[in-house]
């Protein structure tokens, strides 16, 4: 496939990938030795706080929460191993930008200049929604295999293998650290310094899927300071693992939070509000990528322009 039957191919799917068809999905959530025997609505309750107990009771005792495939009651006493199942009716899903440019496009792998705000994968609210599906449509006889993710309010390169064995050389170019990824940030106050950020990462999921630092992972950014503005700092970042939300975090960490990102600059925001913000408003880019080609073993660079909203006035 070329880039003109790519561009052809997704705007004829335009309507699979809309909002207007409800649909059913089940959510799938395993139980963790940690939540042996834990009764089922203590386990949904505490999972996804915001909404009330009442709330996970009546989904049990409805027949929408199931455990095997099974429905329990809600004081059923849960086993590590077993596999919970949420049944929801999706009437629509939010709305996604879905302005993907392609950059490179071979039998191995898709380069793409992701738009935002953009799932990279289902997850939350968003299901059909995402990146993945939509190149699921467009390339109907490929696998397709994230290589790297971004948050759906970042912009920038993404890489999609459409093999396991494409994809595996790939990972393992990544944590070879071969696979280098440079992005863009205007971060709000000035830094006056190039440096290293190696703030560990929670594991756990936060409120709407954001994560805090601390007691986690190690991880590692490295960031070079562009130009400074009156009140901002344009910064080229390099990640040195790939930690979800770790440039957002690492930066809002060290008291310089990232344009626009609501979430992480006050901790009482993802309380009330969902992860994905409904606009493109985060200043963060996926700028450059280089890595080797997994079959040539070339070396391969490419670059996504950075948008114009960072050119501010």
């Amino acid at each position: 496939m070329d880039k003109e039957r790519f561009y052809k191919k997704l705007n004829d799917i335009n309507n699979e990938i809309s909002n207007s068809f409800p649909y059913t999905h089940r959510y799938t959530l395993s139980v963790k030795e940690i939540n042996n025997k834990t009764s089922l609505l203590s386990f949904y309750s505490n999972k996804f706080n915001r909404f009330p107990a009442a709330y996970w009771k009546n989904k049990i005792d409805s027949g929408e929460i199931l455990v095997n495939g099974k429905v329990q009651s809600s004081d059923y006493l849960l086993k590590s191993g077993e596999l919970t199942e949420r049944i929801e009716r999706i009437d629509s899903e939010p709305f996604v930008n879905k302005d993907i440019d392609i950059i490179h496009l071979d039998d191995e792998f898709v380069v793409l200049n992701k738009p935002a705000p953009l799932p990279t994968q289902a997850s939350g609210r968003f299901i059909k929604n995402t990146l993945q599906f939509i190149l699921s449509l467009v390339f109907l006889e490929k696998e397709i295999y994230p290589i790297h993710r971004l948050d759906a309010n970042t912009t920038g390169i993404l890489v999609f293998a459409f093999s396991k064995k494409t994809a595996s050389a790939l990972n393992k170019q990544i944590k070879n650290e071969v696979f280098i990824k440079k992005y863009v940030a205007i971060v709000e106050g000035l830094v006056t310094r190039n440096q290293e950020l190696t703030l560990e990462i929670s594991n756990q999921k936060m409120n709407s899927g954001s994560r805090e630092l601390g007691c986690g992972k190690g991880a590692i950014t490295q960031i070079a300071v562009k130009q400074l503005n009156i009140n901002t700092t344009l910064l080229e970042i390099i990640l040195k693992t790939g930690r979800t939300n770790q440039i957002r975090l690492h930066l809002s960490g060290i008291g310089h939070p990232i344009l626009g990102d609501k979430g992480y600059k006050d901790p009482t925001y993802f309380l009330e509000n969902p992860m994905t913000y409904t606009k493109d408003s985060l200043y963060l880019h996926a700028w450059k990528l280089s890595f080797l080609h997994p079959i040539t073993n070339a070396q391969m660079s490419f670059e996504a322009p950075i948008p114009e909203k960072f050119f501010l006035d």
